[in-house]
């Protein structure tokens, strides 16, 4: 089964480096040790690839009640958004880039967001953190680990060129995922893009 190890460990591997068993099993060959190097870019890779797409595995909805402080300005109601919260899909219905709202910080020192907008109750669908790799997508977890070798490339080969080639290799893959994970949905979930809408003018 998938793991956030196994993921780390198919990504060493496409470098051609040694595989690992856990993130913390101490130096490799050549003095780098790439567990620890595995275990400290892993949070971020994994989340910005969540972040990137409506992965419908990380895809969840929340009802939420306004703070009873309001905005100082500009909006008339602000949320707490949930602590696994990465990315809007929905508000209220409407895709969320169509929709006239703001995303702060909240300034705990724990990384918390809130939501300010002008509607006076949130129905959202947002991209959560999911952690549990068994439940990812096969492409979402080939993504990953192409997306981990990219960022461990020069790192473990010392090769620019390897690097950015597997940047190219992924771009190209992300695409082709989001192709394929788009047609588990309606196409209203796809957002307002331009190649949309020109698709649905001829049709």
């Amino acid at each position: 089964m998938p793991s956030d190890v196994a993921v780390c460990s198919n990504a060493l591997q496409i470098l051609g480096a040694s595989p690992i068993n856990s993130f913390s099993e101490g130096s490799q060959a050549g003095g780098l040790d790439t567990a620890r190097l595995c275990a400290n870019l892993w949070p971020t890779v994994r989340n910005a690839i969540l972040r990137s797409h409506n992965w419908s595995c990380a895809t969840t909805r929340v009802l939420l009640s306004p703070e009873a402080t309001t905005p100082e300005f500009g909006f008339a109601y602000r949320y707490i958004l949930p602590s696994d919260w990465l990315r809007n899909v929905e508000i209220n219905g409407t895709q969320a880039d169509a929709v006239d709202y703001r995303t702060e910080t909240v300034g705990d020192g724990n990384g918390g967001k809130r939501l300010l907008i002008d509607q006076p109750g949130l129905q959202l669908v947002y991209i959560w953190k999911n952690k549990d790799v068994e439940s990812w997508d096969a492409m979402l977890v080939a993504a990953v680990e192409l997306a981990m070798a990219a960022r461990m490339a020069y790192a473990v080969t010392q090769s620019t060129s390897l690097r950015d080639q597997l940047n190219g290799d992924l771009r190209r893959y992300m695409a082709q995922c989001r192709a394929v994970d788009g047609q588990d949905e309606s196409p209203a979930t796809l957002g307002s893009f331009e190649i949309l809408g020109a698709r649905r003018s001829l049709s």
